[in-house]
């Protein structure tokens, strides 16, 4: 048998880019954002769109951060063209809920 050496790279970041939304606002993630963390309003729907064009294995962390989402006050995170696990849009109207989306190549997965 012939012996393989594999050789992994890691780095390490000392700072996470992240953005803070305002409730009620509409915020088109931009490529160099990760962490967007959302303020949101218990009167008014806040909109995140991914990025048109995004990259394979492209991710977002996105959390509700004020508890005040609802069916009638969701963050909507639109796929801007792209499917979110069968979707065009993916509704967060959970307290406090986080979600992780990860662009496969095709669409946008929530991992």
């Amino acid at each position: 048998m012939q012996k393989t050496d594999i050789y992994i790279s890691v780095a390490f970041v000392h700072s996470v880019p992240t953005q803070t939304v305002l409730g009620g606002d509409t915020y088109k993630i931009l490529r160099d954002d990760y962490l967007l963390v959302v303020a949101s309003s218990p009167t008014k729907q806040t909109t995140l769109q991914v990025p048109a064009d995004p990259y394979r294995g492209q991710r977002f962390e996105i959390k509700d951060e004020k508890r005040a989402v609802s069916p009638s006050s969701p963050i909507v995170v639109d796929g801007t063209g792209h499917q979110i696990d069968g979707g065009n849009t993916r509704n967060m109207m959970m307290p406090y809920e986080a979600i992780t989306l990860t662009y496969s190549g095709i669409k946008w997965v929530i991992t």
